[in-house]
């Protein structure tokens, strides 16, 4: 049986695309992985700590997305990580820094946030790191100094406050690309970092207002026309009830007197 160690697909006339197989997990003399300038998406699987021979992974170039598996600390012989140029997210996994043999890792050009983990100035001996063009924050850490093989950091592209951190420019071996407010003289204050969080302020109760909507006014308008319309009918309803009732009782009145007259008429006409 023939072991792989090298896996290898780049055809810049045709691309592979799909989600990475976690089953490549069980690979265990798999030693160079290299899917660059691919269509690939999905997570990276973290049951690829199991490749415990895996020295170069090359997953730059692709469209893979999702956290660092904190599981890839696992991996005791990986020495290069290149996954740059894809749309990774969330935070840097402190356990990486258990990686004793890693050299070589990029991973600019991500959605990575968070802030850079201490626990990473263990990797002794780590070479270069990129995690330029993402959206990490916070300080840098001073710990990061202690990294005995550390040569290049490129930190620039980031939301990171206050300076480069002065041990790191009294190492002599070590380059360090940051944004120009991290390096400029004033630095500590203009791009200074928020140690307390701010007091949030209380919200005040909100004032109940009457509505004045552009509908209300009309209907109120009409509403008290029609009111008056109604009351003044009403009036005048009542005062021709009233004028009716006084002619009937007017004529009634008058019937009453003509029949009383009615009687003496005929007694003094049979008086001949």
């Amino acid at each position: 049986m023939v072991a792989v160690t090298t896996l290898r697909i780049y055809n810049k006339d045709s691309v592979v695309s799909g989600a990475l197989p976690p089953s490549w997990g069980g690979l265990t003399q798999l030693q160079n992985v290299d899917l660059h300038g691919n269509a690939l998406t999905g997570s990276l699987p973290a049951a690829w700590s199991g490749m415990t021979a895996l020295k170069e992974v090359y997953l730059d170039s692709n469209q893979l997305s999702g956290p660092l598996p904190a599981a890839w600390s696992d991996m005791p012989a990986l020495e290069t990580l290149m996954a740059a140029y894809n749309k990774l997210s969330g935070a840097l996994p402190p356990e990486w820094g258990a990686m004793k043999k890693l050299q070589l890792m990029d991973l600019s050009d991500n959605a990575l946030s968070g802030t850079l983990p201490d626990a990473w100035s263990a990797m002794s001996a780590l070479v270069t790191l990129t995690v330029s063009a993402n959206d990490l924050s916070g300080p840098l850490p001073a710990s990061w100094a202690t990294m005995p093989a550390l040569q290049y950091a490129m930190v620039f592209g980031n939301a990171f406050c206050g300076c480069v951190p002065a041990e790191w420019t009294k190492k002599a071996q070590l380059q360090v690309m940051a944004d120009a407010s991290m390096t400029a003289s004033d630095c500590a204050t203009a791009n200074a970092c928020e140690t307390n969080p701010p007091t949030p302020t209380p919200t005040a109760t909100p004032e109940v207002r009457r509505s004045s909507g552009p509908n209300l006014t009309p209907l109120w308008c009409v509403l008290g026309v029609v009111c008056g319309l109604l009351i003044f009918g009403g009036v005048v309803l009542a005062i021709v009830m009233y004028r009716r009732r006084l002619c009937k009782l007017s004529a009634e009145k008058k019937g009453v007197e003509e029949d009383t007259r009615e009687p003496f008429s005929s007694k003094a006409d049979s008086t001949v």
